[in-house]
């Protein structure tokens, strides 16, 4: 599927948890620029609507303690009703705790809030993320 028509039916949607299955990094990477160029919206200097979620310097995992802050500071802020995206490259980098506090967050999603999740390997991926999100490889 061409990742234009990905990013079209992505943002047709009010909101919605997309898990991703890549080959290659290179796709990661053009995955990412197509969707903050779909999606980019700047307000006060900042870009509000997209939040990259990614290993900490000297950390393997993202960690319980990142999902806590971008819940915080990026889910509870959106009093303009802009467009959300939350991106992970590859979500086998969460760590277990992570993955359950990701678990509470993705059961009820805000409108106009997007989770689109990558993976290079779905085996890896716990069922109870799998269940809950739309899977295109």
């Amino acid at each position: 599927m061409q990742i234009d028509t990905i990013i079209n039916r992505i943002k047709s949607e009010g909101c919605c948890f997309y898990l991703l299955e890549f080959k290659d990094a290179n796709t990661v990477k053009s995955i990412e620029k197509h969707i903050l160029d779909f999606f980019y919206e700047k307000q006060y200097e900042i870009d509000t609507s997209f939040f990259k979620l990614q290993p900490e310097e000297n950390n393997k995992n993202i960690t319980i303690d990142q999902i806590r802050k971008m819940k915080r500071e990026f889910l509870h802020t959106n009093v303009l009703n802009l467009k959300r995206i939350i991106f992970i490259s590859e979500i086998n980098y969460l760590n277990i705790n992570a993955l359950n506090g990701l678990l509470k967050i993705i059961e009820e999603i805000p409108i106009n809030t997007y989770f689109i999740f990558c993976s290079s390997n779905l085996i890896n991926v716990p069922e109870t993320i799998i269940s809950r999100a739309r899977i295109i490889k």
